[in-house]
């Protein structure tokens, strides 16, 4: 039972890090330039 709520917490921390992470990146975007909201969906292109 341990073992389930581990990867549960670690699914979740991933998922919320990504969430995160990505609503940073498309604030600190849209900041310089304003673009569709599609490009927040999308990974950067580096």
């Amino acid at each position: 039972m341990e073992q389930e709520q581990v990867n549960e917490m670690t699914a979740f921390g991933l998922f919320a890090g990504v969430v995160v992470v990505g609503f940073v990146f498309a604030k600190l975007r849209s900041r310089g330039n304003e673009k569709p909201s599609v490009t927040k969906l999308m990974p950067p292109k580096h």
